[in-house]
């Protein structure tokens, strides 16, 4: 997508999300609101209904982000790892 500013990227963006089959979300330590944006997109086009498990999506949980109690939300919406190697693995897993 066009980088240039938020007016190009986030329309790119979300075209991209519409059209993945699979999504890896790294949101690192810091506030990453984008990323939820893409990932509560991704995530509503891929279930049937709230609460359902998407197993398309594969979210990137670094052990150091905060606060720790909301990790226990993401891990009903889709596959949560801790690095980027097993989120690599988890998508071999799961594309076959």
């Amino acid at each position: 997508p066009n980088q240039s500013s938020h007016d190009t990227y986030f329309p790119d963006e979300l075209k991209g999300v519409k059209k993945a089959k699979y999504l890896i979300a790294n949101p690192g330590i810091a506030p990453s609101e984008g990323t939820w944006i893409e990932v509560g997109y991704f995530y509503a086009l891929n279930t049937k209904k709230p609460g359902d498990f998407c197993k398309n999506l594969i979210i990137i949980w670094n052990k150091d982000r905060s606060p720790r109690w909301s990790v226990e939300f993401v891990n009903k919406t889709g596959y949560v790892v801790s690095s980027v190697r097993q989120a690599i693995i988890k998508l071999k897993e799961i594309s076959i």
